[in-house]
């Protein structure tokens, strides 16, 4: 699939930005050889109307998505996340009946049932394995063709900017005369702020800060009702359906320059290191390691022993992309002393903390 028209604002107006080079399609770990490994080239394209950096070359969801997205996030923060959003749909919410759009893991559906048992809760994905959640009903398909129930309230935690056509979702909202949805996505302008990880990738493939949200929504007949800062992590957002809704506009072209300048402010970065000759663990996995991995120089690469991870999922499997396995967090406990390289991002410090608890003598090199 192919992008024609800018995800935020419908301009044609796209302009190349960057690009990676034979970058692996997924950062999901996988028990299969590296051979089968695909790599793509990923163009970034900015528009020059409202500013917003998107994937013009889009994977079809089939291919991206046949692994289950099941990760626990078990972090302290994501944690947190969790709770919080939790209580926030709770404490707002008008219906029993709540529909999740992905939500694989179960966490979300977990806490809220744990508030109250008598929630009608279903989790609509585009998987085609049942994760088999107790009380939990799954369904297979598309937000942006399913009908909804005008009664149901819809929930969407760290989703929306896996969309590929994020309008045709809210507007499928729309026409079911859905009234209710909560939504929490990544703060992206903090973590552009940041510059630790670049915003835009395999499956966010598009830039979107809180004006964008509301923007998207309003053009929709979607007023927000409130909405909440999580921690510089997340925005969470409660949007009910309204009538007469006028759409603010967003303009900002300076964030094309603000997204290009994370992908090669990184890649300055992590090409700069060159002042060390031990074996080294990159932590943590996913995509913050892959982009770690694939910008380390050929001699660096065969110093890496594997990366670490808190998923109990990605354990003892390689990471897509790289001839590197998943270990546990305690595989720091097995030496005198050790290196690990970490992007000083959000989660840094609980990071450090953990591994610090299983051993004191770890050498950090930070990208930051």
């Amino acid at each position: 699939m192919e992008r024609i028209e800018c995800v935020i604002c419908s301009s044609k107006n796209l302009k190349f930005v960057f690009e990676l080079n034979e970058f692996p399609m997924t950062f999901l770990p996988t028990e299969t050889s590296i051979s089968e490994d695909v790599k793509i080239d990923l163009n970034l394209y900015g528009c020059e109307i409202c500013g917003s950096v998107q994937l013009k070359q889009l994977l079809d969801p089939k291919i991206l998505y046949s692994t289950p997205h099941n990760s626990t996030y078990d972090t302290p923060l994501w944690k947190e996340h969790h709770i919080s959003l939790s209580e926030f749909i709770y404490n707002n919410k008008d219906s029993d009946s709540i529909i999740e759009v992905g939500g694989y893991s179960g966490v979300l559906a977990k806490n809220l049932l744990e508030k109250d048992s008598r929630i009608e809760y279903t989790i609509l994905d585009i998987c085609d394995k049942d994760p088999q959640i107790p009380n939990v009903r799954f369904i297979r398909g598309n937000c942006e063709t399913y009908e909804f129930n005008e009664t149901t309230t819809v929930v969407m935690s760290h989703v929306f900017e896996h969309l590929y056509e994020p309008s045709k979702f809210i507007d499928n909202l729309n026409k079911q005369n859905v009234k209710n949805v909560f939504i929490s996505i990544p703060n992206m302008s903090s973590l552009i702020k940041s510059r630790t990880i670049p915003i835009v990738h395999q499956e966010h493939t598009f830039y979107c800060d809180y004006n964008d949200i509301i923007y998207l929504f309003s053009k929709k007949n979607y007023s927000c009702k409130e909405s909440f800062n999580f921690k510089n992590h997340s925005l969470f957002f409660h949007f009910i359906k309204s009538e007469n809704v006028s759409a603010v506009e967003r303009f900002n072209t300076n964030r094309i320059n603000e997204n290009y300048s994370v992908y090669e402010y990184n890649k300055n970065k992590i090409e700069s290191i060159t002042d060390f000759n031990e074996p080294f663990y990159i932590v943590p996995a996913g995509l913050y390691g892959q982009i770690i991995y694939y910008f380390l120089s050929t001699k660096l690469k065969s110093q890496t022993l594997g990366f670490l991870d808190n998923d109990p999922s990605k354990i003892g499997r390689r990471l897509y992309g790289t001839p590197c396995s998943i270990f546990k967090m305690d595989k720091v406990k097995e030496y005198d002393s050790i290196t690990v390289l970490i992007f000083n991002g959000i989660y840094t410090n609980e990071i450090r903390e953990q591994l610090n608890s299983y051993n004191k003598s770890i050498k950090y090199v930070y990208l930051e």
